[in-house]
């Protein structure tokens, strides 16, 4: 709880906790929940991305190791993330970076 500026007239000790300013009514409570709503939707977006590119980087990985050791296809389970599946064609693979395994 912190007092802040009334966005509205301007006054300097509101309440961020309050429903409205006292001086001309505007609902500040409402205001900085909807800033805070915000920033929360903004963070797991981002963290919804950057697990998004983790995972593309373990898949591409994957590949890349699957099309070096070319011991990958016919295996059961991949040696370097432990996915399972038989992976059936390199070619493919690279162009599907997001199915490693089928």
């Amino acid at each position: 709880m912190g007092l802040v500026n009334c966005p509205e007239c301007g006054r300097e000790d509101v309440s961020d906790q309050a429903v409205q300013c006292p001086k001309c009514g505007y609902p500040v409570g409402a205001y900085f929940l909807a800033i805070e709503m915000k920033r929360k939707r903004e963070e797991a977006a981002k963290k919804k991305a950057e697990d998004a590119l983790k995972e593309k980087e373990r898949v591409e990985a994957c590949i890349a190791k699957a099309v070096e050791k070319r011991k990958h296809i016919g295996s059961e389970i991949c040696s370097r993330c432990g996915g399972s599946g038989t992976v059936m064609d390199f070619d493919y693979l690279s162009r599907q970076i997001g199915r490693a395994h089928v």
